[in-house]
Formats: C-alpha cells, structure tokens, sequence
C-alpha cells in the first residue's frame, strides 16, 4: 500500500488485496456497480441501477459520507477495457469542486486474483481549508483498505448472494428513521 501527497490539495493513494476467487468472478463482482454500496467505506446508495452493463460514457449518482459530509457526486466511466480487467472512473460532486479519478484492475495471481486501487483525489475547497492533507490522505487509505477487505471477505466466503439481499431484508424488518426513537438512559427519549 502507497500513499503519497503530491501538489497542495492533491492526494494519491494505491492499494491492493489478492483474493482467493478467481479472476472472473472478482472482476464479475468489482465491476458491477449495485454492488459497490455492499463493501464501500463512504458510498451507500447508488443510481440508476437498471442499466449496470459497464461502457465508457455510462454515468452513476451517489450518496456518499465523507468525514460526517453527505455528498451526493456523479460518475462517469472514462476508460474501460474489460478483456485487461481494467476501468477508470471520474467521480465529481454535484454543484462543486473537487474530483476522485478512480481506476480499478484485477490480475488472475496463481488460484485467485489480485484487485488493485488507484486514486487521485483533487480536494474540493471547502475540504481543503477545512483539514489537511495528511488526514485526507489517512481517510483515503482506510476507506481503500476497508472496501479491499469486504471484497475479499464477501468473495472468499461466497456471501456475495447474501450481502446483496440485506437491503431488502432489513427494509422488511427494522423500523423506518421515523419510528427511531434514542433512549437517553434517563427514561426520555
């Protein structure tokens, strides 16, 4: 894993996992995006999701958090090979500055495969003279990380089916945000 501040307001970050899949299935399951909300650090929701074949020009919505800050960012598929395993994704926030550059690739490695990241995140303003860089660059690193051990974890122990039906079966079964009610401990809520 590398990470490295380059120009001011500019953070790239590689990282990478091997999995114990093969190469088809890891590709299958990175390059559908329904799935990215199942092992994303910051991003949970994501659309439209009817059209999910990859091409260059295809271009997705998302919800994102980042550091407590809901964003909702656009998109689009800017590179794609998909006989190398091999995209690249240019992801800007609506109404602001600031951008991630995302390329992923997966590489068949003896029995499994190897998934790797690469980022370049252009500080949007706001973020930028909010923290700085080091801990953007921190952030950076453990969202890769966390995202790179759900994959691996989800594939290697064949959860892939079961992660993409929680959404549904929790919808059926917890309380919607309305009827949340906090118990303070002191018999208030």
């Amino acid at each position: 894993m590398r990470t490295e501040e380059g120009a001011t307001g500019v953070v790239v970050h590689e990282a990478a996992v091997t999995i114990g899949r093969s190469v088809d299935d890891v590709t299958r399951y990175v390059f559908d995006p329904t799935t990215m909300p199942h092992w994303s650090a910051v991003l949970y929701e994501i659309g439209p999701i009817a059209d999910v074949e990859p091409r260059l020009g295809r271009r997705l919505r998302a919800n994102l958090k980042i550091l407590g800050v809901k964003l909702t960012v656009e998109g689009e598929l800017i590179e794609l090979d998909l006989e190398a395993r091999r995209a690249a994704v240019r992801i800007v926030p609506t109404g602001g500055d600031g951008s991630i550059e995302h390329r992923l690739w997966v590489d068949a490695s003896g029995a499994g495969s190897v998934v790797h990241f690469w980022n370049r995140v252009e500080l949007p303003q706001w973020l930028s003279r909010g923290v700085g860089e080091g801990l953007v660059a921190r952030f950076v690193d453990h969202t890769a990380t966390f995202a790179l051990a759900n994959i691996k974890d989800i594939l290697e122990h064949g959860e892939e089916h079961n992660v993409s039906r929680l959404s549904l079966m929790a919808s059926q079964e917890l309380p919607g945000p309305e009827r949340l009610r906090l118990d303070h401990g002191d018999g208030q809520r």
